[in-house]
């Protein structure tokens, strides 16, 4: 009987082990929780070049991107920082391996 118990224990700690760690590199880290140097590296390695002035920006969009990912600005007015908004939240789906939404264009005043 204890070898049976031993036997079990055995298999379900090998199981464990054998598993837990292939889903850790998966996703090696939640990205808003590491420095702000680490997530703009990554964004970097994106191809994503974050200016100075729109760190912080982009560093409160990323936990928003990651809790909900059809969450997107739509108030924002500059061309250029929406299209940012767009690219960290396509980052930041490839980083969890979720398919990226389509968005809406944005309405053009006439």
């Amino acid at each position: 009987m204890k070898k049976r118990i031993f036997a079990l224990v055995f298999a379900i700690t090998l199981m464990a082990t054998s598993v837990f760690p292939v889903r850790a590199l998966e996703n090696p880290a939640i990205l808003s929780d590491l420095p702000v140097e680490e997530q703009l590296e990554f964004l970097q390695e994106q191809g994503i070049e974050v200016p100075p002035e729109n760190v912080r920006f982009v560093t409160g969009l990323i936990p928003r991107f990651e809790t909900d990912p059809d969450f997107f600005p739509y108030g924002i007015s500059n061309p250029g920082t929406r299209e940012l908004a767009a690219r960290v939240e396509d980052a930041v789906n490839r980083y969890y391996q979720r398919d990226s939404r389509p968005r809406p264009q944005a309405a053009v005043a006439l």
